[in-house]
């Protein structure tokens, strides 16, 4: 003889039932479930464009700077040939018989005029 549960049909039924949620193990979500990811969602785009925003803003401020420091050693190296020209030339016109305080007052000044005007250029 076989053995048997005695379980009724309907009992076996709900059984069945059962175990095959279970096999599966779907969970459907409520509705309302969409709405908080789709806020969650806005709240990460809208973070996103900030930071892009801000991300060109420092790009736009670093190219700004950099201009600046190439001017600046750009102007440095003038001022630097411009001194090292001014003092191979007064060697030389200090070996020089023919040259008059006249001439290096004069050249002093042309040297001074040039400064000048290159810093109200970079200002």
């Amino acid at each position: 003889m076989t053995s048997s549960c005695h379980n009724t049909r309907k009992r076996g039924r709900q059984f069945e039932k059962n175990a095959l949620d279970e096999d599966y193990g779907i969970e459907v979500p409520p509705m309302t479930a969409k709405q908080p990811m789709n806020q969650e969602l806005l709240q990460w785009k809208n973070k996103a464009e900030m930071l892009q925003a801000r991300v060109e803003e420092l790009e736009a401020e670093k190219t700004f700077l950099r201009q600046q420091l190439d001017t600046l050693i750009s102007q440095k190296q003038e001022d630097e040939e411009e001194q090292w020209h001014v003092s191979m030339s007064s060697d030389s016109s200090l070996s020089e018989e023919d040259s008059s305080e006249e001439e290096q007052k004069k050249r002093a000044e042309e040297e001074k005029k040039k400064k000048e005007e290159a810093r109200k250029l970079n200002d």
